[in-house]
Order: structure tokens, then sequence, then C-alpha cells
């Protein structure tokens, strides 16, 4: 029975949400970088692996990053050769799948506004992963207090320190996601 005079969070609430996440733009995104080599270096300070949600994204950008670090081309051919040598490639969804995402693509000239839209969602997946372990240490009956506040400052500061760290790059997200936002009005208009 909930109590009327005390909030009741009901952690099922979140249960069967789906996180924020924009699985076409990620498409875009690959599909930008596989098609036109100079890509990477414009969106290299905006994505990491986990800046994608689709576990075949993930595996494909793994797998381009591992290409670029290694200063090899990343282009349809290299990266089917790498996803197959890391015996990922049918996970992907093969040759057909990573073709596809060049298809997608009509111009690499807002790749950095998407990598940052791409970058703003997963920040907020690690604001509710942490907020959500936040959430259930409060449900903790044997924990002491303390600790648990502790634990949830050293959450909430590994989201804050990975973002002071790009800090220069903040205000371009902010600016590209706005500049984005203010294409499309213009679009509707």
């Amino acid at each position: 029975m909930k109590r009327k005079d005390t909030k009741y969070i009901d952690l099922a609430e979140f249960e069967g949400n789906v996180p924020p996440q924009d699985i076409e733009l990620e498409k875009v995104v690959l599909g930008s970088i596989v098609i036109e080599a100079g890509t990477m270096q414009q969106v290299e300070k905006f994505l990491s692996v986990d800046t994608f949600y689709y576990p075949p994204h993930i595996e494909i950008y793994s797998a381009i990053l591992e290409l670029y670090q290694s200063q090899q081309p990343y282009d349809i051919v290299t990266l089917t050769n790498k996803l197959r040598a890391n015996k990922k490639l049918d996970f992907v969804g093969g040759v057909v799948y990573i073709s596809s995402l060049t298809n997608r693509v009509g111009s690499t000239a807002n790749i950095q506004a998407h990598a940052a839209i791409l970058k703003q969602k997963a920040i907020q997946r690690k604001l509710i992963e942490v907020g959500y372990e936040m959430a259930k240490v409060g449900y903790v009956d044997n924990k002491d207090c303390f600790d648990a506040i502790d634990e949830a400052e050293a959450k909430v500061k590994s989201i804050s320190v990975s973002l002071i760290a790009a800090q220069d790059n903040l205000k371009t997200f902010r600016d590209l996601a706005a500049a984005e936002a203010q294409a499309f009005q213009d679009m509707a208009t």
C-alpha cells in the first residue's frame, strides 16, 4: 500500500521505457564516416563506442575506430574485412547492411551536428542509468546512508568528469544541436 504523504518511486516505472536514442541517425553517421574519409577527423571528439545505442552499430563503430587508430582506411571493403576478422560481420548484418549505411547519406555536411545529437543522447542514457542506480541504492535497508550518498556522488561525478574533460566540445554540442534544431524549423516553415 502506498502512503499518500510520501513520494513513492516505483522502479518498475522505468522498465520497458526506451532510452534516448536515434538508430536512424546512427546509420547516417556511420554511413557518412564510411563514405567520406575526412569525416572521422570531424567527429572523433564527439563519438565514442558508447555513443551508439544499437549493438550492431557499436560493433561497426568499434571496427572503424580500430582501423582509424591504426591509420588504415575505413571504407566498405576494409570495414567489412575488419568485422569479418573480428567475427562480427554476421552480427552486424553482413556486407549488405554495411553497404546500406552509405545509401542513407545524402551529404556529409552536417556530420558534426549529427554526431553531437548522438552524444547528447548517450549522455542522457548515462544520466538515466546513474539515476536508476541511485534510486536502487536508496531502497537498500542494510546500507549505511552515508555510504549510499558517497556512491551516488561518485556516479554523478563520473559523468561530470567526462563532460569537463570535453568542456570545449560541450559548447560545440550545444551550438551544433541548436543549429540543427533551427535548420529543422526553417525547413518546416
